[in-house]
């Protein structure tokens, strides 16, 4: 059974590749064929351990620092001597959202979502103060002082009503 669990976690992974590639496609910013790419980023996906899905669903500028840093950096016949990946493979360059190495760019990327969920209320909040203040101030515009109210008599424990609705004001 772990085979079927890792065969699904494979295709996820393909498909989540295929759609980066997709996505680089539509930026520009492939130098290369589709397999050559597939290939890099799969290394890159063994040795860093990246989050396909944040790298995916990420800022145009974090995508490409990621792709075109795999692309440029890889050492491809290091890797086609021994058959495998390594980080030395890769230089200097850590993807951003690499799980193993760098887990505060991808802090970041969540805490990023959460802001614009909190932005989006608070639009949204504004929206509905910008339209109670424009009601109170047709209101205002409707009830101004020295407006004749009604009285229930004279006495001091007597209750003023609204001339419009009849709500109790004192």
């Amino acid at each position: 059974m772990e085979n079927v669990k890792d065969t699904k976690e494979a295709k996820t992974r393909v498909v989540l590749i295929n759609q980066i590639i997709d996505r680089a496609a539509e930026l520009g910013i492939m130098y290369s064929s589709r397999l050559s790419h597939s290939m890099d980023i799969n290394y890159a996906v063994q040795v860093f351990d990246i989050d396909l899905k944040a790298w995916l669903d990420s800022t145009n500028n974090d995508f490409i620092h990621d792709y075109v840093g795999i692309y440029k950096n890889i050492d491809r016949d290091a890797i086609s001597s021994k058959h495998f990946a390594s980080k030395n493979d890769f230089g200097t360059f850590v993807p951003r959202f690499a799980r193993n190495e760098n887990n505060l760019i991808k802090d970041c990327y969540e805490s990023y979502k959460n802001l614009l969920k909190l932005e989006k209320k608070i639009h949204e909040s504004a929206i509905l103060f910008q339209t109670v203040a424009l009601i109170l101030a047709e209101m205002r515009c409707q009830y101004k002082d020295g407006i004749k109210v009604k009285r229930q008599g004279d006495d001091a424990d007597d209750e003023i009503l609204c001339p419009e609705c009849g709500y109790s004001l004192a």
